[in-house]
């Protein structure tokens, strides 16, 4: 059997420790290129998204979104609780498969993405300068997080 002396084991090592860092940085800035705290929506989109909110949704989530025994809270905590380390896909799609309860799937595209952004200004998030769009995947790749990445 070849013994293998530590020195030949450290090269490879050596090399590997050379990629790890190269990559740290690409890694760490993706995630915040697509991190929910990078500002995903606009303070306009928001603003509108408030006026559906108050049309269509504060019946049963309520007026200031804490929801009640038969709606789910849209802010704080109890929404922290349902949906952080879910993706924003994941939330859009339940607010447009089956909201409002009584008419799912009844709104525009738009309506439901402004809607998305006044939820997300009301627990916090950050605006940013495009708004929020549902488009090809793109919602799947922001996760809700109680703190930036």
């Amino acid at each position: 059997m070849k013994k293998h002396s530590f020195r030949n084991m450290l090269i490879p090592c050596r090399h590997l420790a050379a990629v790890v860092a190269l990559l740290i940085p690409w890694t760490l800035q993706v995630n915040a290129a697509e991190s929910i705290w990078s500002g995903s929506y606009t303070e306009a989109q928001a603003e509108r998204g408030a006026e559906d909110y108050s049309a269509r949704c504060a019946a049963c989530h309520g007026a200031d979104l804490r929801g009640d025994s038969h709606a789910a809270g849209l802010v704080g905590m109890g929404f922290m609780f349902l949906w952080e380390g879910k993706s924003l896909g994941e939330l859009y799609s339940k607010i447009r498969n089956d909201m409002p309860q009584d008419q799912p799937r009844s709104l525009s595209k738009g309506s439901y993405e402004d809607i998305l952004a006044f939820i997300l200004k009301s627990n916090d998030f950050p605006a940013g300068d495009t708004e929020l769009e549902s488009g090809e995947n793109a919602l799947d790749k922001l996760m809700i997080t109680s703190r930036p990445n």
